[in-house]
């Protein structure tokens, strides 16, 4: 999930479905830093060209998840139309910037004029057009066991960080069976230094 890329303390995964039960409409919303106007150009200029490249870590000093500069052809998955509207903070103050993409033309990403805005930064990504039996099962309880499983590790380390996938939040010790603590002595520079070392078991059966 990309959107914790961008420092996000919180990602809301809604699922909008149609009279019948399918899904209709996908969208992912962060509170993350966004991107700016210029990022958007870097962002989706050409596939690949991903500033995470250059990058191991986010500007707050987590650990990237994607830095291939493919998420955005991912998108697809979810729907043949993607919107992201996204606010960040430039030289010039909160400005608002929309990006838009097609199945039909997946290389085409215009840029809108951005606008100068008074809302918070963050990114939402709306995916939506496209209906099948796999994207269906995004609304199974195996999807949300299969995130739980997959973010457990980052959502244990980081625990003020929130992901909420289709109005429940991830809990990440739904898959820790054990959890312990250990003291551990080294030395560096010619001194002893102790640090304290979490051991945890995750219950990788149990999240599937």
């Amino acid at each position: 999930m990309e959107r914790l890329d961008a420092d996000a303390t919180k990602v809301t995964v809604t699922i909008e479905r149609s009279a019948t039960g399918a899904v209709d409409k996908v969208m992912t919303a962060d509170d993350g830093e966004g991107i700016t106007p210029e990022g958007c150009t870097t962002a989706f200029e050409k596939i690949g060209g991903s500033w995470k490249k250059h990058s191991h870590t986010t500007v707050g000093g987590r650990p990237l998840h994607g830095r291939a500069g493919q998420g955005r052809l991912r998108a697809f998955a979810l729907g043949a139309f993607i919107r992201w509207t996204t606010v960040a903070k430039g030289i010039d103050g909160l400005r608002k910037t929309t990006v838009t993409a097609h199945n039909a033309s997946r290389n085409d990403f215009p840029i809108g004029d951005s606008t100068p805005t008074d809302e918070p930064t963050g990114t939402l990504v709306e995916a939506w057009g496209r209906q099948s039996v796999v994207l269906d099962r995004l609304t199974a309880d195996r999807a949300r066991s299969l995130l739980t499983t997959e973010f457990a590790p980052y959502l244990a380390r980081y625990p003020k960080v929130e992901i909420v996938f289709d109005g429940e939040k991830i809990d990440p010790t739904a898959v820790i069976q054990k959890q312990s603590e250990e003291r551990v002595e080294f030395e560096h520079d010619g001194a002893m230094e102790t640090a304290v070392v979490r051991i945890i078991e995750w219950d990788i059966a149990g999240g599937t």
